[in-house]
This record gives structure tokens, sequence and C-alpha cells, in this order.
């Protein structure tokens, strides 16, 4: 699956109080904007990629309206878009009035110079080490935030006031004030930094089950690395293995394989391990083999009656349940597997 990038606001992702053109790239103001409850924001179409390692936007102000109240950021999917960027949690934002960044407040820190009419102002998310910098007009402003969460998707996002503010995008349709390629440059020239980025494309790339592709990049990216680096990722590499396993159908082989490799995963995650049992039990439905699995730990009670339901149905490919017997299920048991198995590298 190709990787998605932002490359414009979402129309059916925004306040009603905004208006776009322009591709989606521009954002004008509609409201009357009298107090902050009259606030407006807009979210991009895609989330920002982990396994980019850096990503870069910018936003340049076209008007700044009666008040300037711009906010420009990043929030999840879940954050309420009548409020600025920043107000709310999960949400970070730098706004021009004050110069202020915001993070889950509604009271800002003193951070940079105010924006107006004219100015670009970019963010950069840094993947590698969790961090945020902002620019204006091409110049790099400094670290805004540090040690954002790396549990959730991010989705650039704009936030307007006041009537008259409009803003226009650039998520890589022209060449940015700031030179964000130099600065990446510098960061794979930086030793330390190219494996942290390494290291986050690899975990991409495993955690995706892209197994051919993870092991021809860790042959290219670590072969000649360090000893204990080479180590880790050569466990990453046979995590690929355990999710090939599931989504092959070999549940047996994956449970063995993460017991052996990672012995703490499954003895500490009671679910999971039923999850699998389950998984094993319609494997063996679509087989028509004899079932053999220990139920006597099983605590999920939904997932249980579902799964034994199928013993109800005579011809269960026939049935209301027939979607359990889909090789599309796998995906969802090698998914719980690997986010496991992942939480020991993070």
């Amino acid at each position: 699956m190709p990787i998605q990038l932002p490359t414009h606001w979402n129309p059916k992702d925004k306040c009603a109080l905004l208006e776009l053109s322009k591709g989606n790239l521009r954002v004008s103001y509609n409201g009357t904007g009298k107090t902050d409850g009259d606030a407006a924001a807009v979210r991009a179409n895609y989330p920002m990629p982990y396994q980019c390692g850096l990503f870069y936007f910018e936003v340049t102000i076209i008007n700044k309206g009666r008040n300037g109240y711009i906010g420009i950021g990043f929030c999840t999917a879940s954050v309420d878009l009548r409020k600025l960027p920043g107000w709310e949690n999960n949400s970070w934002g730098y706004h021009g009035d004050d110069g202020h960044s915001f993070c889950f407040s509604g009271t800002g820190k003193a951070y940079g110079p105010t924006f107006t009419t004219k100015d670009t102002i970019g963010c950069c998310i840094n993947f590698m080490d969790m961090t945020v910098f902002y620019t204006k007009n091409g110049v790099n402003l400094g670290i805004a935030f540090r040690d954002i969460k790396n549990d959730s998707l991010y989705y650039p996002a704009i936030g307007l006031r006041t009537p008259g503010e409009v803003v226009e995008a650039n998520f890589g349709q022209k060449k940015f004030k700031f030179d964000i390629e130099n600065y990446y440059s510098d960061i794979i020239n930086n030793n330390k930094s190219s494996v942290g980025l390494n290291e986050l494309v690899l975990q991409y790339l495993v955690h995706h089950g892209y197994s051919e592709t993870a092991q021809t990049f860790y042959n290219n990216a670590f072969a000649k690395g360090d000893k204990a680096i080479k180590q880790s990722e050569e466990n990453k590499m046979e995590e690929c293995d355990v999710v090939d396993f599931v989504l092959k159908g070999d549940i047996d082989s994956a449970i063995d394989l993460t017991n052996r490799l990672y012995p703490t995963v499954l003895e500490n995650n009671d679910i999971l391990l039923f999850n699998l049992r389950c998984r094993k039990f319609i494997e063996m439905i679509r087989k028509n083999e004899e079932l053999d699995m220990d139920t006597e730990d099983a605590i999920d009670d939904d997932a249980m009656d579902e799964t034994f339901s199928l013993f109800a149905y005579e011809h269960p490919n026939n049935s209301v349940l027939a979607y359990l017997l889909e090789p599309s299920r796998r995906e969802i048991i090698a998914n719980q597997l690997n986010v496991a198995i992942l939480g020991m590298y993070i």
C-alpha cells in the first residue's frame, strides 16, 4: 500500500464557518468572530506518516483579517474543530496574534514572533525525536514542542477566529520558503540520527508486514552497522515472520515464534493469546480440521460466543458469521500481535 501524504485540507473534516477554495488549499473564515466560541478549524486529508522521519508544511497568511487570531499546527482526528489548534487535548498550535505556542490549553507560552498578512509560517514534526519546530518566512524559530506521544496519528490543522482571515497552505506543491531539504540532509548525514531514521523506517515496514521490502531495507541499512544495532534489527526482522505466519493462517507457528522471541508478550496478554486461539479455531474450520484448543483461560466472552457460534452451522461459509472465516480477518489479530511486540521497542 503506498504511503498517503497530506496534500490539501479536507472539505469533509472542517468547521462549517470555514470555506475552502483553490484546490482546498485556501481557507477563509465566514463567521462573526465575536467570541472564542466562534473559532473554526480544518484538518488535512491524511495524517502525517511517521515513516517520513520529518513532515513539513507551510501556510501563507493571505489576509490577517480583523484580529489575526490564526493558529497553525496539528491534532488527532478526534479533536473538536470549533477550537483553535492547541486549545484542546491532543492538539498543538502556534498563534499569530501573540506569537505563543499552545499545547492542550487555552493559555499559551511565549514562543516566537507574531505573524500577519504576507507572512509564511512553516510547521515541522520530527518523528525521530518527537519534537516540533516552526519557521517564519524561511527562518527556523526553534523547538516549540517536545515529547510528542508516538501512539497517535496527527493531521496538519489550521484554525481561524475573526472575519476576513484567509490563509493558503503548501504541502509541497511548490517550493517552500524554508530549505527543508537541506535541513533533512543535515539530519541524515548525522550518523546517530541516520540510524534512528533507519530504525523508524524498518519498524514501519515490519509493523505492516512488508517482509520482503523490510529484508531488502535491512540488508542495505544495517549490514555494516554496530553489532548491538544489528541484533536489535534482526529481532525486528523476525517479527516479520510472526506477522507472515498470522496472515497465512499458521497460528501455531506464530505463537511458537512469539514465545521464543518475546516470551513475555503473550504471557502478559491473556486477551491477545485467547484471540490467537480463536483465530486458530477459525482456521481449523476453514480447513475442516479437528479442533484441539485449550480454552480454560479464555476471558473474552464476546469473542468466545461469536467464535463458537460457528458450531451451530452445518455450512459456516454460508452463515451470518461467514465473515469470521475471511482471510482478511487475519489482519486484525496480526495487528494486535504487532502492536504488543512493538511496545517492547517504544
